[in-house]
């Protein structure tokens, strides 16, 4: 195995602790220390050092469980593709749980909702757009 693949395998695994909560990292690390012997031998410990410095980010200090929530919520939202409904329909749904977050997020509630305001002004612009947008010409 070149170790190109192997970044794009630990790469894969980190991304999957990040969508998988909660996350079993012991099993990540386990399959990609299965890997490590099929790695030339230069490039083992190389990659020994990155399976055993692989952790889940940390919340940070002060930071509520529901504001970790709204913040991977905007985060993994993708607002920049499929047909102007399809993305009409992303924003909408993500203001909604925005909004269903803050209504259980006591202290943080304000804020969360505040993150919905400026998803409300790009769905407005994405819906009607405050200014012509010239269609290219051909070359």
């Amino acid at each position: 195995m070149e170790y190109e693949e192997f970044k794009r395998k630990y790469v894969a695994g980190f991304e999957e602790l990040l969508a998988d909560r909660p996350a079993d990292l012991d099993k990540v690390k386990d399959r990609l220390r299965s890997l490590v012997p099929q790695l030339p031998a230069a490039d083992q410990p190389s990659a020994s050092r990155l399976i055993d410095k692989l952790a889940l980010p940390e919340t940070p200090a002060g930071q509520s469980a529901e504001m970790a929530e709204a913040l991977d919520l905007l985060n993994k939202a993708d607002f920049e593709r499929g047909t102007v409904e399809e993305r009409l329909a992303v924003y909408a749904a993500t203001r909604r749980a925005l909004w269903e977050i803050a209504d259980r997020a006591g202290d943080d509630s304000e804020e969360i909702r505040r993150f919905s305001r400026g998803l409300e002004t790009s769905e407005n612009y994405l819906a009607d757009p405050p200014w012509d947008d010239p269609q290219p010409t051909g070359a």
